[in-house]
């Protein structure tokens, strides 16, 4: 951990694993960090986050100007980039191996509604936004279009709410148009969280109010993944030899110390934070593959070849972690 640093977090990896970025807290503020091959730099004086980071280095984010107000950002060979001029609330959440990079931005629709919009601004700096009418069915132009992942060949997983009545869908973008992300049932939400390169995508199932279910969409069809009694959680990460990583834990703060089973009591502090593994359809508590000390708290990216990226403690100091599972023969 960097010196005066009080918490670290890492955010993303490159599709390569060579790069990570995050942020630091520090006592008075808050700063993005870029790691490169054991070598760590601040890449901005100001209070900003990084989000992404492609193979090349280049990372994206956003400062925060004020309490409410954020401006998305590239960092590209040493230099920091604002992608719009105005002091119009915006982010850059996504990169590719391309140089395109993918976020959103609050944006005035025809009705003089406010609205966040999700863009793509390509290499060459022109930028598009992903409005009601490019769907096939039009859209509340009062609704937010939101990014939450992408991969390289220029899909996303977007997720549209809309602040009057309430209306959510998760859509799949290919490029051209958006189709759905249906919920494994009707009227109830969903949200996109991650995608491999072969466009499955990942993310989270909320069938009533108190219970999250991991959830991956395969060409588009739903399948939920159960997890053992008594977690619930979120699918944040998936690679293209199907590895699935996400985050679980209790219902709810009102359980007791204990689970009654029928052989007798169980101690169920180790529910608490989960961080799990899926492969090959066998769940796997990313706890019981560490053979340090290190206590793994939240998984953020798998990579190609299963390498974990992680947030933990080693005793009460927050680490991030690069984890290569081995498994259980």
């Amino acid at each position: 951990m960097p010196k005066g640093a009080l918490e670290i977090e890492a955010k993303a990896a490159s599709p390569d694993f060579r790069y990570i970025v995050g942020y630091v807290s520090t006592q008075t503020v808050m700063r993005e960090f870029l790691w490169k091959n054991g070598v760590f730099q601040y890449l901005s004086s100001q209070d900003s986050v990084a989000w992404s980071v492609n193979d090349s280095g280049k990372a994206v984010g956003e400062t925060l100007s004020d309490s409410v107000t954020s401006c998305a950002v590239i960092w590209s060979d040493g230099k920091e980039r604002r992608l719009f001029p105005d002091d119009a609330s915006s982010r850059a959440q996504g990169v590719d191996n391309a140089g395109n990079v993918f976020g959103v931005r609050v944006t005035r629709q025809p009705a003089g509604e406010n609205a966040w919009r999700a863009y793509t601004c390509r290499n060459d700096g022109s930028i598009r936004y992903l409005d009601y009418l490019d769907y096939l069915d039009a859209a509340d132009p009062k609704s937010n279009i939101l990014y939450h992942a992408s991969n390289q060949k220029g899909q996303l997983a977007l997720y549209q709410t809309d602040n009057i009545d309430g209306y959510q869908r998760s859509l799949l973008w290919n490029g051209k148009s958006a189709q759905d992300l249906p919920s494994p049932q009707k009227g109830k939400r969903c949200l996109p969280r991650s995608m491999n390169e072969t466009g499955d995508v990942v993310g989270t199932y909320f069938p009533d109010s108190s219970t999250t279910v991991p959830v991956l969409w395969k060409n588009r069809i739903p399948a939920l993944m159960r997890l053992p009694r008594p977690l619930v959680g979120e699918a944040v990460g998936i690679n293209d030899r199907g590895g699935i990583i996400g985050n679980a834990s209790l219902r709810s703060y009102g359980y007791p110390p204990f689970l009654i089973r029928e052989d007798g009591f169980e101690d169920i502090k180790k529910y608490r934070e989960t961080p799990f593994l899926i492969q090959d359809g066998t769940f796997y508590s990313l706890n019981d593959l560490v053979i340090n000390k290190a206590d793994i708290r939240r998984t953020v990216q798998i990579s190609r070849t299963g390498v974990i990226l992680a947030d933990g403690f080693v005793g009460k100091e927050r680490h991030a972690f690069l984890l290569k599972p081995i498994m259980p023969k």
